[in-house]
């Protein structure tokens, strides 16, 4: 004998329905989270393009423009490039003997802009020859977002074509779910609902 069809199945369906209308719309957005992840991963790149240029500006350009920053306190405390300014916060800075906390944010603020520009100018290079981790990070990103377009595609298309359809489905299994409840329930609670309902 075959088995019957219950509440407990219809509620399965429910679940089911309701779980793949889920998953479509997770992997529809999939593309967006790697398109993130891509420029998270080429910002760290091009940041450590910027520091590593950075590094072979030495430290004496603080006082390109006279600001007559003690320039040899700094080498002597370890800033030997402007690199090693941008990647130092003021308080660091400001421990140098000779430099105060308002030089200290002077020193901070011409590295920064220093960087900016440089930053500006910077081109993100791919090479085998320099694997770097921000890098391989980039790669793997890029490599996600070719296969998550071609999936979101895909999913974008299932969601557009069949989201109605499973809608239709979770209604109905709702409508039939009442109808078994009713069927199922006791004659004594069956009187007692027709009561309630003529009464109110």
């Amino acid at each position: 004998m075959a088995k019957l069809f219950d509440t407990a199945d219809a509620e399965r369906l429910i679940q089911e329905h309701r779980m793949m209308l889920e998953e479509l719309d997770e992997i529809a957005q999939y593309e967006d989270n790697v398109q993130i992840d891509i420029e998270k991963a080429a910002n760290l790149v091009v940041t450590r393009n910027v520091l590593d240029v950075l590094r072979d500006i030495p430290v004496e350009e603080i006082n390109r423009e006279k600001g007559g920053f003690r320039v040899k306190a700094l080498r002597d405390h370890g800033f030997r490039s402007i690199a090693d300014i941008v990647a130092a916060n003021v308080y660091s800075i400001s421990s140098v003997h000779g430099i105060s906390e308002d030089a200290a944010y002077s020193i901070k603020r011409i590295a920064n802009n220093m960087a900016d520009k440089v930053r500006e100018g910077a081109k993100i290079k791919l090479s085998v020859d320099n694997k770097t981790r921000e890098s391989t990070a980039l790669v793997t990103a890029l490599s996600k977002y070719v296969y998550a377009r071609e999936t979101t595609k895909e999913c974008r298309g299932l969601i557009t074509e069949n989201r109605r359809q499973i809608e239709y489905a979770i209604e109905d299994l709702l409508l039939s779910q009442k109808r078994l409840k009713w069927i199922f329930a006791s004659s004594a609670k069956n009187d007692a609902i027709i009561k309630v309902d003529t009464e109110g």
